[in-house]
């Protein structure tokens, strides 16, 4: 008896145990959703669970592991005790699945897969019995000359591309998916192993994976697939969905629709694309049914200029999803909420829009993906809202510096060059304007190069490095533009072509875009025109100008810039001649200065703008800026290589106070100031 009575009461205490922790995480319904957070502890990402969708406030932590717990996936099951969570981390070095129970985490933890290569993106089968996930277990053909990447993170040695496995929870079997045999003949799939597979997951009905693809092996071309199921972990009848856009081409080199999910009736399919005219993502939604159906305004769910991606259908016909939306989307970092990603709620057409996780300090996902670059910070190859990471993670920068000083490190990586030009760009930035944050930021970079795994969410703030990152470094050049003088000297209605000269400082021929404008002593554009063209190795002289005469007399400055065509960011790269035009003819002003100088700006006094003249010898690194009447720096005009000649500076100062200001040149050892005085 006194056994049996312990046993009772052992009984007794564990339900009442099991109660109370019950009672402290409410039962999942089908309103509650589960996503990834570091709102409870910064850059320590958790799962966290909201019990009801309807009642955003109650945000409960899940998990507390110092480690990346990210992609989570929630199944509700009868009785609630039996609900279980599935999803990828890197608690052992290395991104693996993993399961728990709802109510206890961390004490019911277990890791379905053990292995050195990354495993990713879990979901539940419909009755909870599998998970298929995305793998990188498939060894790319050329190991040797080919260096592979996804689209956000490099992939180490020995060089995976990644495929779908099946993870069956009764047995603990472990199966690959050779997406191949759903195609036979390769009538969509092409017959190679040369592709990026990802982000998988059921529908409903048990029926059918729905899931991601890159078949152009550099992972930048991603299209949405679907694929019969059976209990026989066996696949079949491929079929693509989506299939490029209607849109007009972007600045994404990413073509990525990807992020699908059936909605609740299995009825449509919701996805992200940045197949979008600004490059962003936004949601779109097609029948199920749909076949090679393009991106077009017709299918989408969400429009504006930040990123919603990844959409969750639920079971009341409404979408959770997460969105960087904010009142400036494209603000710098650590300036408000743009920067901050938080899930949002909408019905079944987008609108009604609501967000469930409003917190301007914390980053909350339904996973941590790669369809945008927020959560990486270093990937230039999105929009121009995305070049704005919050933070910047030193093993991240690690990357950033490799790609952009190491030759040999991933060649093959899209737009791989675009990080060569942004490294050097930054190292002239930061030399010039912070050196001592720069050694700082080297110091850290050499201090975590080997321990990237304990050190790596020690995040550095990212302020100093927007102005400059992006712009292209000027492998492209203006050396010269020139008003040649004719026979007989200019006079009113004579008409005229200034010659321009290109130089490309680079290793390959560029794709740049040549502005040539004239400008009349006030700056107002006369004339203006441009050319696209392939720039080779070489000087390339050209004439751009319309022959269109000037018919005022007066001073005028014809200026001309280069830049990449693709640009986001223009870089300052121009040069420019002066020239007179008179009712009886002026020669044109094209001597060379023998000296220094610093004019006085006119107008003086000014409201609200001013315009500096400046004469240099010979080209050198010229800085301009503007002092307050403490001798403080307020505004830098000009910081770069200037060619030889006369050049003109305009100074806004529509943002300063009425007073006395000074402007300052320095030039090498020539170094001079002048007094401005601004009215208002």
């Amino acid at each position: 008896m006194k056994i049996q009575s312990l046993l009772l009461l052992l009984l007794l205490l564990i339900a009442i145990w099991s109660g109370v922790a019950h009672a402290q995480i409410p039962s999942p319904t089908a309103k509650s959703i589960i996503f990834v957070s570091d709102r409870f502890e910064k850059n320590n990402w958790d799962i966290c669970y909201m019990p009801d969708i309807d009642n955003p406030a109650n945000i409960l932590r899940l998990t507390t592991h110092p480690a990346i717990d990210n992609h989570p996936d929630l199944y509700i099951a009868t009785p609630p005790e039996s609900s279980k969570v599935v999803w990828s981390s890197n608690r052992d070095g290395d991104f693996e699945i993993h399961i728990a129970y709802l109510y206890d985490m961390e004490g019911t933890i277990q890791q379905l897969t053990l292995n050195d290569i990354p495993d990713r993106h879990p979901h539940f089968s419909f009755d909870g019995q599998r998970v298929v996930f995305s793998a990188k277990y498939r060894l790319v053909s050329s190991p040797s000359d080919t260096i592979r990447s996804e689209c956000s993170v490099p992939v180490p040695p020995p060089y995976w591309y990644e495929g779908l496995c099946i993870y069956t929870l009764a047995t603990g079997s472990l199966d690959s998916l050779d997406i191949r045999s759903a195609d036979p003949g390769g009538l969509i799939w092409p017959n190679t192993f040369e592709t990026w597979v990802g982000h998988p997951s059921f529908s409903h009905d048990g029926s059918n994976i729905l899931f991601s693809a890159a078949v152009d092996a550099n992972g930048t071309d991603w299209e949405v697939y679907s694929m019969d199921f059976f209990n026989s972990d066996s696949i079949a009848n491929l079929r693509r969905h989506t299939l490029e856009t209607l849109y007009p081409q972007n600045a994404n080199p990413i073509k990525m629709s990807a992020g699908a999910h059936y909605s609740h009736d299995d009825s449509y399919i919701y996805y992200s694309s940045t197949r979008t005219p600004l490059g962003n993502s936004n949601l779109f939604r097609i029948p199920a049914s749909a076949v090679n159906t393009p991106v077009s305004p017709g299918n989408q769910v969400t429009s504006h200029n930040g990123n919603d991606y990844v959409p969750e259908p639920l079971d009341d016909g409404r979408v959770v999803f997460v969105s960087d939306l904010g009142l400036n989307i494209c603000a710098p970092p650590d300036s408000g909420a743009s920067n901050d990603l938080d899930i949002f709620i909408a019905d079944s057409l987008g609108e009604n829009r609501m967000n469930l996780t409003d917190n301007d300090f914390a980053d909350e996902m339904l996973l941590i993906g790669d369809e945008v670059s927020w959560f990486c910070g270093i990937k230039p190859n999105l929009s121009e809202c995305t070049y704005y990471p919050k933070y910047w993670n030193i093993c991240w920068f690690k990357i950033f510096y490799q790609m952009g000083t190491e030759a040999e490190y991933l060649p093959n990586f899209p737009k791989r060059n675009l990080y060569t030009r942004a490294w050097k760009k930054f190292v002239q930035y930061m030399q010039v304007f912070n050196p001592m944050e720069f050694q700082r930021i080297m110091t850290a970079l050499s201090m975590n190069w080997t321990a990237c795994e304990t050190m790596a969410w020690q995040d550095i703030p990212s302020w100093w490095v927007i102005p400059s990152l992006f712009g292209r470094y000027p492998d492209l050049e203006m050396v010269s533009i020139d008003v040649p003088v004719p026979d007989s000297t200019y006079t009113v209605g004579t008409s005229f072509t200034p010659q321009v000269s290109v130089r490309n400082n680079g290793s390959t021929p560029e794709t740049g875009t040549v502005v040539v404008r004239i400008l009349d002593q006030s700056d107002n554009p006369v004339y203006a025109d441009s050319v696209t063209m392939t720039i080779p190795i070489e000087i390339v002289s050209l004439s751009l100008v319309s022959t269109d005469p000037i018919i005022v007399s007066g001073n005028y400055r014809v200026t001309a810039e280069v830049k990449f065509v693709d640009d986001m960011v223009p870089q300052n790269n121009y040069t420019e001649s002066f020239f007179r035009v008179g009712t009886t003819g002026v020669g044109v002003d094209n001597e060379i200065p023998t000296d220094f100088a610093l004019s006085q700006s006119y107008p003086n006094p000014f409201n609200p703008t001013t315009t500096i003249e400046y004469h240099i010898p010979i080209s050198i690194f010229v800085k301009l800026s503007v002092l307050d009447i403490l001798g403080r720096e307020i505004a830098i005009l000009l910081n770069e290589n200037k060619s030889v000649g006369k050049h003109r500076v305009k100074f806004d100062a529509s943002n300063l106070p009425a007073g006395v200001y000074f402007y300052r040149m320095q030039a090498g050892k020539f170094q001079e100031t002048h007094k401005l005085i601004l009215l208002k």
